[in-house]
């Protein structure tokens, strides 16, 4: 049937029913393969089995997804904590720096009035003789 032969019902219809039947493909994907494996091997599912095995495997899905979780957090928190050490650690070093680097102007000022008595005493001397 074309689009042209449906009805305006029908044209209303179509999307919401192709949603639906697509919608048959998750399952298959995600739970009715094993059985459609099990008939071409010929083998018996139970049901209740292949729900207990599921169940079992999403159970341990999600032990899995908490246990990263926690992992993720606790990395986190690490990350965290370092990263506050690290920013201590800068201005540490940069308190450091700035007390070296006035220790050395005034070690250099020292050396400056050290020349300057240095040259006043030569003067002196020169003129006591």
């Amino acid at each position: 049937m074309s689009n042209e032969e449906l009805t305006k019902e029908q044209l209303f219809i179509k999307p919401y029913l192709l949603g639906y039947y697509r919608s048959f493909v998750g399952l298959e994907l995600e739970y009715l393969r094993d059985f459609y494996k099990a008939e071409e091997k010929k083998e018996h599912i139970s049901l209740a089995e292949y729900e207990n095995a599921w169940k079992e495997r999403h159970n341990k899905l999600e032990e899995s997804v908490k246990v990263l979780k926690e992992e993720k957090k606790f990395a986190d928190e690490q990350i965290i904590s370092l990263e506050k050490e690290k920013k201590i650690a800068d201005k540490s070093l940069e308190k450091n720096i700035k007390k070296a680097e006035e220790q050395i102007i005034s070690l250099e000022n020292g050396v400056r009035k050290f020349k300057d008595l240095e040259k006043n005493k030569s003067k002196t001397k020169s003129h006591d003789w």
